[in-house]
């Protein structure tokens, strides 16, 4: 009796041992799934629930810090159903879940570090009455990684100007969160262009560049990333000689808005123009009718700060304008001050301007003469009005001398005063699909084939492009700004040919279209204008146009 006490003594100590057990194995380090072996897992062999783990780096992942955890487990109990929690050892939350629903099972979940070390994994698993609990050391780390420098370098025979293009350029995925420090184009005829800390965007934009010579050049790409690492790339080129025929394509610029439209005025002879047209730099709204008025009276448009006279706007006006003109300024003081006016000395002025942008535009048609037919333009955004300005003057025109009104919506709605205006009109367009919208909503008859309604703006203005016929010029802009886009438009109403818009950086698809459409009207006499400078229409961007029409830098 007394050796079976000390037998049942001695098992229930070895049971009590069992249940109440936690094994901690010992640490072992995985490193780079290429170089590093997984270790052979320590399972606990005693009592109810039995578990080993399992840590390794999953192959079959992009990211190399994904990494699987294999959990096997068992209970002696039947029906016992095992749950699981774990911690990754990083700070993340722990998981928790189902193992098996019997007696033995295996559940794999993958976690991904964000970056390389050292962490104290630890796995518990329970019946709900016993459990058993393991702890590990997993070192997640992997080779470093450097950038990608993928870079494609585009030429023409007829040009000397090469475009690079850097969009798949790329920083290292390992360690994350990498991003490019520098990215240095070294062209091959001593010159370089540095890009620091691109963005995405900036990624999407060609880099340009022209070189004094034609001939075959080995351009270099250096990618760098934040932590140093580098990736060079070389691409061998050839260039030029430039072509003299086909379209010319001039840019005329300034240094800001104010001077680009002085440079678009300096065209004119001095003392040539009746009349010139006069709106502040500083917002569109009073503007955006005002590019009918300029065809009819016969000047250029310019622009002014609005509190302030600029010397130079002042001098150009003084020097285009006919003894005798008249200086029309749209908007009230508040667009135009009285002492900008003050400053213009003895010349006629006459102010046109509503108590907002939409009576201007009324007011405005008045002085036009009221003519029988309305481009109608929503004056929520400037680009369909812009894009709307030489087609009112010049395919929608009542005749040469008199333009279409352009009247303005609210977004996809009208006024009173211009639904009223626009129902006595013989003929109306609509340029952009709010306004298109308006009218419908208005009930008003479009004239067929006569509005334009596109995607987006670029796709809007290429669409107006193509309506025109045999012109000789047409001019190209940036979309994302007003200013260049209005006084260029009001040159070209003078000369009957159309605005097409596009991205500062990029020629867009539209606009590319578009001035391959024109290309075939302007011919090799003709000329394309870029208004405005590089911060503008971009380098890139004129190179892309003159590929476009296959023509030449003039």
């Amino acid at each position: 009796m007394h050796v079976t006490n000390k037998v049942r003594l001695a098992l229930a100590a070895v049971a009590a041992s069992a249940v109440s057990m936690g094994v901690a194995a010992p640490s072992f380090a995985a490193d780079a799934p290429a170089s590093t072996a997984t270790p052979a897992p320590i399972p606990v062999p005693i009592g109810p629930v039995w578990a080993q783990l399992q840590i390794h780096s999953d192959s079959g992942s992009a990211n190399p810090l994904a990494t699987d955890f294999v959990i096997q487990a068992k209970d002696t109990m039947p029906g016992a159903k095992l749950t699981y929690t774990l911690d990754f050892g990083d700070g993340s939350s722990p998981v928790s879940g189902p193992v098996i629903a019997g007696s033995s099972g295996t559940v794999t979940v993958q976690h991904i570090y964000k970056a390389t070390g050292t962490y104290p994994v630890k796995l518990s698993v329970s019946d709900g009455t016993h459990s058993v609990d393991l702890a590990k050391s997993y070192t997640a780390s992997v080779s470093r990684q450097g950038p990608t420098a993928a870079v494609t370098v585009t030429t023409s025979p007829e040009s000397l100007t090469a475009l690079a293009d850097l969009s798949q350029c790329a920083p290292a995925a390992v360690p994350a969160e990498q991003s490019i420090a520098l990215i240095r184009l070294n062209w091959g005829d001593g010159s370089s262009t540095d890009i620091r800390t691109p963005t995405a965007r900036v990624l999407q934009i060609p880099v340009a560049h022209t070189y004094k010579a034609a001939g075959s050049y080995g351009v270099v790409t250096q990618v760098v990333d934040q932590d140093g690492a580098t990736a060079t790339t070389t691409e061998q080129i050839s260039v030029g000689p430039p072509t003299t025929g086909g379209t010319a394509v001039t840019r005329v610029a300034g240094a800001d808005r104010y001077r680009t439209a002085i440079a678009i005025s300096s065209k004119l002879a001095a003392g040539s123009a009746p009349a010139v047209v006069l709106a502040t730099g500083e917002a569109f709204p009073d503007a955006l009718a005002g590019v009918s008025l300029a065809k009819q009276v016969g000047g250029p448009l310019l622009l002014t700060p609005s509190a302030a006279p600029d010397a130079a706007v002042t001098a150009e006006i003084k020097r285009v304008l006919k003894p005798g003109g008249t200086v029309y300024v749209l908007g009230g003081t508040n667009a135009v001050s009285p002492a900008v006016v003050s400053a213009l000395g003895a010349v006629t002025v006459t102010r046109i301007g509503g108590a907002d942008r939409y009576e201007t535009a009324l007011r405005i048609a008045d002085r036009l003469g009221d003519p029988s037919n309305v481009v109608l333009a929503t004056g929520a955004d400037y680009a369909d009005a812009l894009a709307a300005g030489p087609y009112a003057s010049d395919v929608f025109a009542v005749d040469a001398s008199h333009p279409a009104a352009i009247l303005l919506t609210a977004t996809t709605q009208m006024s009173p005063a211009v639904q009223a205006y626009v129902k006595k009109a013989h003929a109306v367009a609509a340029v952009g699909g709010q306004a298109v919208t308006a009218a419908n909503n208005a009930h008003i008859s479009l004239a067929p084939h006569a509005s334009f309604s596109g995607y987006d703006r670029y796709f809007t203005a290429a669409m107006v492009a193509a309506a025109f016929q045999g012109e000789h010029t047409a001019g190209v802009a940036t979309g994302e700004n007003y200013a260049d886009a209005l006084t260029g438009a009001a040159s070209l109403a003078q000369a009957g040919g159309p605005l097409v818009l596009t991205q500062t950086h990029l020629l867009t698809p539209a606009a590319w279209h578009a001035l391959q459409g024109i290309e075939a009207s302007v011919g090799a006499t003709g000329t394309v204008e870029v208004f405005g400078g590089p911060a503008a229409v971009s380098t890139a961007t004129v190179a892309q146009i003159v590929e476009a029409v296959h023509g030449h830098m003039a």
